[in-house]
């Protein structure tokens, strides 16, 4: 892919904190790419209510949260977040092994971006950003089968797998990171 004619590059990507003149193109990212998300992994059509909560969720999230964007020839390609775990890692990851309440979250890259080295470049400054702050750990999780190869492929298995915990083979995962055991960039 090219923007401009030139090929996209880390030269050619900024990433950046988001500013609140940012928010309706990064509402705009969350609905594509949970749209498409929803589309690659046979999520029925007739959840459109779950598209809008999902949405609104995050658009929530991000005035109270940390978050990185990822611009490429001006357009908003990606976005991640740091925050407070979320309730379903809370829910059904062991009490007695949750030592801190740090989630990687919200990384979403749209789709003519994918396969582009976006999402990785997000991720790894949130990692530089979580080590800035002095954090150890932190959690990550996906209810998407794509989403959660790309986990497995960049943190190997999961910590905690729910089975059939949406529906018939359809799985939660959730990992605990160590900060200083993730390659930096």
């Amino acid at each position: 892919m090219s923007i401009d004619g030139r090929k996209i590059t880390s030269k050619t990507i900024l990433v950046t904190q988001p500013q609140p003149s940012d928010a309706s193109e990064i509402e705009v990212l969350y609905r594509l790419v949970i749209q498409d998300t929803f589309n690659k992994n046979g999520i029925n059509e007739s959840y459109p209510n779950e598209i809008e909560d999902e949405v609104d969720g995050k658009m929530s999230n991000l005035k109270d949260e940390f978050h990185l964007i990822a611009k490429v020839g001006g357009v908003i390609a990606g976005i991640i977040g740091i925050g407070k775990v979320n309730e379903d890692i809370t829910k059904n990851y062991p009490a007695t092994l949750l030592t801190n309440e740090v989630e990687v979250k919200n990384v979403y890259v749209l789709p003519n971006f994918q396969s582009r080295g976006i999402g990785s470049m997000l991720f790894a400054e949130a990692v530089e950003e979580l080590k800035k702050r002095k954090i150890e750990y932190f959690y990550l999780d996906s209810g998407f089968k794509l989403a959660q190869n790309y986990w497995k492929h960049k943190l190997g298995e999961p910590t905690v797998v729910k089975k059939n915990y949406f529906d018939q083979s359809e799985h939660y995962m959730i990992w605990k990171c160590e900060v200083a055991k993730l390659v930096s960039k």
